[in-house]
């Protein structure tokens, strides 16, 4: 089971795994790498250490605990739809995973089990431009405040090259990038940044589905899915599985080593078909639009990442990033989206673990919306420095600048403070 250690970012497969370091030590067969948890409160991952040894030997057994609290302290300082209070909300993930064949049970198999809780209220609708300036919060819409069960997944390898996966998946996880992905609670804050915002429309963030993941060759990885479109973090039940909706998606990662440094180039495509609402998103920030019902849709993007800066060792660095993405203008409400910049770790000598980026987005906006309300564009810069204080305790201030969409906001400034505890 050596292969599993060095699997790169999958597409809808919904584990944390997705981010695993091809660095990652070859013994090491587990696609759950267990943090440092021992050692004093300086250099150990975890906040509150190894509860007596309890959770050290929870790990070798094939189960770990994971809790992160993360903080916001956001505000539109100028423009933007208007001038917003400083606004406090946050989110708590907890993870529950489970290696199989370390626990004594079967081998090749992996379970997480991901909630969040959702508090306070975003600068999201106070910018005035389509992306979201909170990429975490959004991700709860249209539900909001609330703890919910979220993600429920397992994943099965079959062989060293091949595997299969099912349950309640993690859509965001798809178009995975090292210096620009996730849920804004780590790296960039706007969503676009996070993921491709053309793959929105046909991909629910938390949805019940089914796939596959191959590794053909050294440097290549292959991922398939089928998915229900009605997903939402809030209900769970098998009641509408590929009924009203189902979307289909296909991913192929190739592994780079241009100027002797690790890097990505990353293709996905995606259809959808059944009845949905077109042109309106949740995650999206539209103005009001009458409900439109489409049969299909479909999308298709690209990624990359070249290191300029590695360490093998410990697998931290920093490089260049890009994203296109292109979508159906007749049900997308983005059907061209663009997206560069620079990030990673390491920018100061000394602070190794210190989260840094860069980063400009444009995108286009569908002939399909109404052009009184919107423009036919969108662009905005970000820029952040998170502060590791501790492995465990992370501080990032945030800057982006927006040139909105929306006809009737002005330029928008937005400043933030976010502050993460990993327990």
């Amino acid at each position: 089971m050596k292969q599993h250690a060095v699997i790169r970012p999958t597409a809808l497969v919904g584990l944390s795994f997705a981010f695993i370091a091809p660095a990652m030590a070859e013994e090491e067969e587990t696609l759950f790498p267990v943090p440092v948890l021992g050692g004093d409160a300086w250099t150990r991952d975890v906040m509150t250490g190894d509860w007596g040894g309890t959770r050290q030997k929870l790990a070798d057994n094939g189960i770990q605990i994971d809790v992160s609290l993360h903080q916001y302290y956001q505000s539109v300082v100028d423009g933007g739809r208007d001038i917003d209070d400083w606004g406090d909300n946050g989110s708590l993930d907890f993870r529950l995973k489970l290696d199989t064949d370390k626990a004594g049970w079967w081998p090749g198999g992996f379970i997480e089990i991901h909630g969040e809780t959702y508090y306070g209220t975003p600068a999201n609708r106070y910018g005035g431009g389509l992306m979201p300036v909170n990429t975490d919060y959004v991700l709860s819409a249209p539900d909001g405040e609330g703890t919910y069960l979220s993600h429920v997944v397992v994943m099965q390898f079959l062989s060293e090259t091949f595997g299969v996966f099912f349950g309640k998946l993690d859509t965001t996880v798809g178009d995975a990038n090292s210096f620009a992905h996730g849920s804004g609670d780590e790296k960039f804050q706007n969503l676009a940044f996070s993921f491709n915002p053309v793959t929105l429309m046909a991909a629910p963030y938390s949805t019940l589905g089914a796939g596959m993941i191959w590794l053909p060759s050294e440097g290549i990885t292959v991922s398939a899915s089928a998915y229900d479109l009605e997903g939402d973090i809030s209900t769970s039940g098998f009641d509408t599985v590929w009924e009203d909706g189902t979307g289909y998606n296909v991913e192929v990662q190739f592994a780079t080593n241009f100027f002797g440094q690790p890097g990505h180039q990353l293709f996905g495509v995606t259809y959808a078909e059944g009845d949905f609402t077109a042109l309106n998103d949740p995650r999206i920030i539209l103005p009001p639009l009458m409900a439109m019902t489409e049969g299909s849709t479909w999308n298709a993007y690209y990624n990359f990442e070249q290191h300029l800066s590695h360490d093998p060792k410990t697998g931290e660095g920093w490089g260049v990033f890009g994203r296109v993405g292109i979508a159906d203008e007749d049900t997308n409400p983005i059907p061209l989206f663009l997206s560069a910049g620079i990030g990673g770790t390491g920018l100061i000598p000394g602070r190794p673990i210190d989260r840094f980026g860069i980063g400009y987005y444009y995108l286009e906006v569908s002939d399909e919306l109404p052009g009184l309300l919107l423009d036919g564009s969108e662009q905005g810069v970000e820029l952040f420095y998170e502060v590791a204080v501790t492995p465990w305790f992370r501080v990032a201030a945030d800057l982006q600048f927006i040139e909105p969409a929306l006809k009737t906001a002005d330029n928008a400034t937005v400043f933030s403070l976010r502050s993460t505890l990993t327990f």
